[in-house]
């Protein structure tokens, strides 16, 4: 028997007795053309099981030990039908020897613990005899992958350890506090599964420790005195009201924004990147849901063409001040993955969660009548996004889609969620959501990767607005946080703001170039292009300095000195710079709070193109070599717009 859901899918029921994700049934196969093999279709949404397993026999497959977590495989998903042979966080259900033989096609490698299963079970036997589990055995996990992300390590007695998770470091690590998972290691052999955790600095320490690796077993996770909390997997009729509190992280800490609404005015500003300034895309049509049920709204985009966490808490300062709305939506979850895939394998998870926390603090202490909701987008992982409508970073483009993927739907929004559970905020996750539709809706709902059509931003926006009205209808947070509470990382990036560097700063050997400006969106700005051996002086007031920079094929190491003290090396290039990004890259950090002089000289030994994961291939490239050839010189250099400043926070 069939059933039609919300989108006209026919759904047979699943049958696996196993399944304990109140299983919804099998979506309707996939167009052939589309079909990676037979064995691939009609999976349950919820345990990853085949229809046709169920046919075969009542149990179903095996299915993951409840220690392990399962990716459940979405119709329409990467997830589900991905080209055979990628490595990426899919869970395949794990079957006895007997129906792995059966099946007709080969399974691709299992690459991540996120979705470990067990090692592949030894032939069938005559007469199989049980074998008994060892108590004190870790769960088994698949090693990762070449260049595959761990993003999750199952535990034994407590709950996975994932990528981005607040840890409790021990006094013994020699840095007590809270530290951010950084980057999960498998165990093997008598070498125990580890982690390293970038340590966050509490009042009154100085200069950022380095990373902390600690074993996995007996780490404690911090969860800030709320009870834990995790999105779906994927979210199944969303519209329906009975859902938005599988999609809405703290309903109550948007009731402050019911007196706006009572009101029947309000302003509204959306700080992100280009979704959030799409003229037909969510942010519109939110306002213009809210005014067809009689409130006034004045929409006020803040966004800033592909930034980020990093960039928007430098701006937000006199930007917030100037506005002071009623709510301010946070949208950075494309963004800051963005910024986390580009920094792999040393991703700056304390950098973005240092710089997210400066928004809400700058915002709390400049506008304390603004309700700040952060709202997490969804870039797609199907297989048309994958082949054909990447855009952003070339580091997206350039990545197996399911290897990177982690870091916008996983990562990005867990580390938002923590400031969430400190600052006592709501936190709107539209990825279930947006997983659970199979790739004909999202070829309607999006123009490409993460851009909305007209279609999807009216969908989006009336969701986003549903959301809102809902949340401030449930109850107010039970023991709500202060408003300004203890900040996570003392060195947070609060009261940032921007510096033009001047011509005057640098050595007079220095070029210009014409090119866009980062914080003018459609403009363009004349950069200063420090040459090797060429030297800049920066002045700034604050307790830390950095650049918002681009870093491509010419990025340079900076050699450093603040206030006359000692030199340190800072390289720009790393992997990714075989095209030009826009960074904001922090040159010293832990200063007293006031002014200083930050000296920065280009090294003039080349950097070394043999770490770049593909060779440049630019006209502006060849046009720099050809330059740089002319007139006798390395190519590399330093590009120089903005120098930016951070208060840092004392409270």
């Amino acid at each position: 028997m069939t059933t039609r859901d919300l989108f006209g899918i026919e759904r047979l029921a699943c049958e696996n007795p196993d399944c304990r994700g109140g299983c919804t049934g099998f979506a309707r196969p996939l167009p052939r053309s589309e079909r990676p093999s037979d064995s691939a279709l009609l999976r349950c949404l919820h345990c990853g099981c085949h229809a046709k397993e169920h046919a075969k026999a009542k149990a179903g497959c095996l299915v993951a030990p409840s220690n392990l977590k399962v990716a459940p495989l979405v119709p329409g998903s990467a997830l589900a039908d991905r080209e055979p042979g990628r490595s990426g966080q899919m869970q395949l259900p794990i079957k006895t020897a007997a129906a792995r033989a059966a099946d007709p096609v080969p399974r691709p490698a299992q690459a991540e613990a996120v979705v470990s299963a067990q090692p592949p079970a030894p032939a069938p036997k005559p007469v199989p005899a049980p074998v008994p589990a060892k108590p004190a055995a870790a769960p088994a996990v698949a090693a990762p992958a070449p260049g595959a992300v761990c993003w999750e390590l199952p535990r034994r007695g407590a709950a996975p350890l994932r990528v981005g998770d607040l840890v409790r470091l021990p006094a013994a690590s020699g840095a007590a506090g809270l530290g951010v998972v950084r980057e999960l290691r498998l165990g093997g052999g008598a070498r125990p599964a580890a982690c390293l955790a970038a340590p966050l600095l509490a009042g009154g320490q100085g200069e950022q420790a380095g990373d902390v690796e600690l074993p996995a077993d007996g780490l404690e996770t911090e969860d800030l005195g709320a009870a834990p909390w995790d999105p779906p997997r994927a979210c199944e009729r969303f519209d329906e009201e009975r859902q938005f509190a599988s999609l809405v992280y703290q309903a109550g800490g948007l009731k402050p924004f019911a007196d706006a609404l009572r009101r029947r005015k309000c302003k509204i500003c959306a700080l992100g990147g280009s979704i959030s300034l799409q003229k037909a895309g969510y942010r519109v049509n939110l306002a213009q849901a809210l005014e067809r049920r009689g409130v006034k709204v004045d929409d006020c985009p803040l966004s800033v063409g592909t930034a980020g966490s990093k960039p928007l808490a430098l701006i937000i300062g006199d930007r917030i001040v100037a506005e002071r709305p009623d709510l301010l939506i946070v949208e950075v979850a494309v963004n800051d993955g963005d910024e986390l895939l580009e920094n792999t394998p040393r991703s700056d998870v304390a950098g973005i969660l240092r710089a997210a926390e400066g928004i809400v603090r700058t915002v709390r202490r400049k506008s304390p009548n603004t309700t700040i909701v952060f709202l997490e987008m969804f870039l797609r992982d199907d297989t048309e996004a994958a082949h054909v409508l990447k855009t952003g970073a070339e580091a997206w483009r350039d990545s197996s889609t399911q290897d990177a993927v982690g870091w916008y739907h996983e990562v990005a929004p867990r580390l938002h969620r923590h400031l969430c559970r400190r600052y006592g905020l709501a936190q709107l996750d539209l990825i279930p959501a947006i997983r659970s539709l199979p790739t004909e809706v999202r070829q309607e709902w999006f123009r490409d990767d993460c851009h909305h059509s007209e279609v999807g931003g009216e969908r989006l926006g009336n969701l986003v607005a549903r959301l809102i009205l809902w949340a401030v209808r449930q109850p107010a947070l039970q023991g709500a946080p202060a408003s300004l509470p203890t900040a996570l990382d003392a060195q947070c990036w609060c009261n940032g703001r921007t510096i033009r560097i001047g011509a005057g700063w640098l050595s007079p050997d220095h070029a210009k170039y014409r090119e866009k400006d980062l914080l003018k969106l459609g403009e363009q700005a004349d950069w200063l292009l420090l040459r090797p051996g060429g030297q800049a002086t920066i002045p700034f007031k604050g307790r830390a300095c950095g650049l918002m920079t681009m870093v491509g094929p010419d990025a340079p190491t900076v050699r450093v000195r603040v206030d006359g003290g000692p030199t340190r090396e800072v390289q720009l290039f790393d992997r990714w710079c075989y095209y030009w990004r826009d960074a904001v890259v922090l040159i010293c950090e832990g200063l007293a709070d006031t002014t200083h002089m930050v000296q920065l000289d280009v090294d003039p030994r080349p950097p070394d193109h043999s770490i770049l994961k593909r060779a440049p291939n630019s006209p502006l490239w060849t046009q720099f070599l050809v330059e740089a050839q002319r007139a006798g010189r390395p190519p590399h250099k330093l590009w120089l717009l903005y120098a930016c400043a951070v208060e840092g926070d004392a409270s």
